[in-house]
């Protein structure tokens, strides 16, 4: 199954860590950011599955005309119906994404092994779900039609979820650092970067939230 998490994470990577608010931006207007998009994810799935690729590459080049042909179509839709680029078409994005990578896995992939073969695929992967997917997957639900997320907002709310992540995933003394997400709320919201950053409840619970869920899963990976 490590094929599996390979292949989420070259999407997680090409959908978040690597997208910059540029791209995206090209991406939701134009069939140019669409090309780039895809054609990073190629790039990267390749690398990933460099041993693998003399039976499966045909299979990679699929999934990465799913990911072309879904984003092309979410693009078309948002512009004909003219509708803006908001949480239910992210989160209906995602779902189709990772199906398509799932059913092509399942049923395609000539290559089997444990799924826990890899664990930093799968560690590293959960790291990017609670950090960067969580970061914009919070912007989309606080502004709804979404538009570029400010930097600071975005490199804060990373930081803050990866401290969280790696105090759940580290053991011994790590976790004595979950008082630094307070400290540094506490202190940055008595600067002048208070209106740059979001320290509103949604986002403390929401985004610590989820980042606490998936460091305890990426915990039990480690340990397994």
């Amino acid at each position: 199954m490590f094929l599996f998490w390979r292949l989420i994470l070259a999407h997680l990577l090409a959908d978040f860590t690597l997208q910059t608010n540029k791209i995206a931006e090209e991406k939701s207007k134009r069939l140019f950011g669409v090309i780039i998009h895809s054609f990073i994810f190629l790039i990267l799935s390749f690398s990933l599955f460099s041993r693998f690729l003399e039976k499966n590459w045909i299979f990679v080049v699929v999934i990465a005309f799913s990911h072309f042909f879904i984003d092309t179509v979410r693009m078309v839709g948002i512009k004909k119906y003219k509708k803006t680029d908001n949480v239910l078409f992210f989160i209906l994005d995602q779902v189709l994404h990772i199906t398509i990578i799932f059913l092509i896995w399942k049923f395609y992939l000539v290559f089997s092994a444990p799924l826990l073969r890899e664990r930093w695929v799968i560690i590293l992967s959960l790291y990017i779900v609670a950090t960067h997917f969580t970061t914009i997957f919070i912007y989309y639900l606080k502004n709804f039609d979404k538009t570029n997320i400010e930097g600071k907002e975005k490199h804060y709310g990373i930081l803050e979820r990866t401290v969280v992540f790696f105090c759940l995933l580290l053991p011994g003394f790590w976790k004595m650092l979950f008082p630094l997400i307070w400290l540094g709320r506490v202190f940055l919201s008595k600067t002048q970067w208070k209106e740059q950053l979001d320290f509103s409840r949604k986002n403390l619970i929401v985004g610590n939230g989820i980042a606490i869920i998936v460091g305890i899963i990426a915990r039990l990976v480690y340990v397994s």
